[in-house]
């Protein structure tokens, strides 16, 4: 819960009502723990402080509602999560939730028994690179996902009604190193241009074969084969003057590729080294 714009609405509010009554027959001996990333903090940009708790309780005001009802015959515990971390910062949050009978736990790792076993409860976000806090409980000490959600998850968030369908609300249930493939992928299935996509299509297609082709040509030159493997061969022979053309075409594509392709991964490679030299900082640092 929480958020600017869409992420503000909840899509399961009558089922997570549902369930919380149904836990009310189990009796005192149940408890219920959330495990963290109950709410989405930072993603508000507008309001500061305490208020940001106030701001959400507003906006679902029925599922507060009913988590007093429920804790007064069950425990309901809440875990901090990287999303909600600013719950680990302030003490004033736990006072907030306890009059919804809701009691905060801090504590990264929650052992409960059950039977003659026990159960390890974690967040588990001190195991992500990207999310891991290198002094929990300080406010200025943010891990690199922080960042990164602040300005993608919150803008997106914003401005999410302006697209083809309200897929931009899913943002914070992707990976933070999948966000660069899972808008690309969105963008070409959802907003772009039906026409544009098909007059695309062949240009990715070919792009393919030419990645084949440089293969095939590295193998030959190896001799590892004595054709390559794609243009020399009983089939595309018989295509006489076609297969002359194709072969222009994609001698003149793959000069594309090794033009923008090698400068393209070295960036890439140089990215990833400065992200990790970052994260390996935020530990020592």
């Amino acid at each position: 819960m929480g958020g600017d714009g869409a992420l503000q609405h909840c899509d399961y509010t009558a089922e997570f009502i549902e369930f919380l009554k149904g836990l009310e027959k189990e009796g005192p001996d149940t408890e219920l723990l959330i495990v963290g990333d109950t709410f989405g903090f930072w993603e508000l940009t507008l309001v500061q402080g305490v208020e940001k708790l106030d701001h959400i309780v507003a906006a679902h005001q029925a599922i507060f509602d009913q988590l007093r009802a429920t804790g007064e015959r069950v425990k309901i515990t809440m875990m901090v999560g990287n999303h909600d971390y600013d719950l680990a910062c302030n003490a004033a949050f736990a006072a907030r939730l306890r009059a919804y009978n809701i009691y905060l736990d801090k504590s990264l790792v929650l052992i409960r028994p059950l039977g003659d076993k026990k159960i390890w409860i974690e967040h588990g976000q001190q195991h992500d690179e990207f999310n891991a806090f290198p002094d929990y409980g300080n406010p200025y000490a943010l891990p690199v996902g922080y960042f990164i959600t602040e300005s993608f998850v919150s803008g997106a968030s914003r401005h999410s009604d302006f697209g083809k369908g309200n897929w931009l609300k899913d943002i914070r249930s992707v990976g933070t190193t999948q966000i660069p493939d899972w808008i690309l992928s969105n963008y070409f299935y959802r907003e772009m241009s039906a026409v544009l996509r098909w007059v695309l299509l062949p240009f990715l297609l070919l792009a393919g074969v030419t990645i084949v082709a440089i293969a095939g040509e590295i193998l030959r030159v190896a001799g590892i084969f004595d054709y390559n493997i794609l243009f020399h061969n009983p089939l595309m022979s018989k295509l006489g003057i076609i297969n002359n053309v194709l072969q222009i075409v994609i001698a003149i594509n793959s000069i594309f590729l090794v033009l923008f392709g090698i400068p393209a991964l070295l960036v890439q490679r140089d990215l990833l080294r400065t992200l990790g030299a970052f994260a390996c900082s935020r530990v020592t640092g």
